[in-house]
């Protein structure tokens, strides 16, 4: 379901991880860590989607799930917050989003590293925050460094790559 997601094929991507994660309900159980990883992946998906309430119910369930079974500072509770902010701002609750972007980008960045993918998400979170506050130069700009550093490492991650898409689209309307 991940790949089907990086590659675009968003149905697909979809079907699987609704078979994915039923299968490993059963198995698993609710509470088990890596049904929150398909439960987030899943929410990500949705939010791509623009199914923002399903993309929140399926990210908030796979935080709390996260947050039962891992460290405070694993970088899966600090990618599924970034996540969480993502459709909290596009549900225009930017507040909130800003407080959960204060806490999980530099806790994202610290355990993985300023250029993961994880941290590079935080950062378009953050030009989509600054982007629903009309400041479009701002967003702009965090958009251009995102998408300078994708090209420059040759990493395109496309689901990065399509948000950047999209939030330059937007930015230029």
């Amino acid at each position: 379901g991940r790949l089907e997601h990086v590659l675009g094929n968003l149905e697909a991507s979809e079907a699987l991880l609704v078979e994915g994660r039923a299968a490993l309900l059963e198995s698993l159980g609710p509470r088990h860590h890596v049904v929150a990883s398909v439960r987030g992946l899943y929410g990500h998906l949705l939010l791509e989607l623009g199914r923002l309430d399903e993309a929140e119910a399926e990210i908030r369930s796979a935080l709390e799930i996260f947050i039962e079974n891992q460290p405070e500072e694993h970088p899966d509770i600090a990618q599924t917050k970034i996540r969480l902010s993502r459709v909290l701002i596009a549900r225009d609750r930017l507040d909130e989003a800003d407080a959960l972007l204060r806490e999980s980008a530099p806790a994202m960045a610290k355990a993985k590293g300023e250029h993961d993918s994880g941290a590079l998400e935080a950062r378009i979170a953050r030009a989509e925050w600054y982007r629903a506050r009309l400041e479009t130069e701002t967003a702009a700009r965090i958009v251009e460094q995102v998408r300078s550093h994708i090209d420059a490492e040759s990493e395109r991650d496309r689901p990065l790559w399509r948000a950047t898409d999209a939030l330059l689209a937007s930015i230029r309307r």
